[in-house]
């Protein structure tokens, strides 16, 4: 079985093309941030691997 990350799977596209690859047999794991509105997701949460990340704030340089 393939697998496929996307990240900022709770947006519009992410959600969409979670829902394509699970509509062809591919293994999901998304990225979501703790804020993240998770309601285009909340009908595929059970069929999919969510991992928590953020990308902290750097320095200027």
């Amino acid at each position: 079985m393939k697998t496929a990350l996307i990240t900022g799977i709770t947006g519009f596209v992410g959600s969409h093309l979670a829902e394509y690859l699970l509509s062809i047999d591919v293994e999901v794991h998304g990225t979501i941030r703790w804020r993240s509105r998770t309601e285009n997701i909340e009908h595929i949460k059970n069929r999919i691997h969510l991992i928590e990340t953020d990308i902290p704030k750097l320095p200027p340089f």
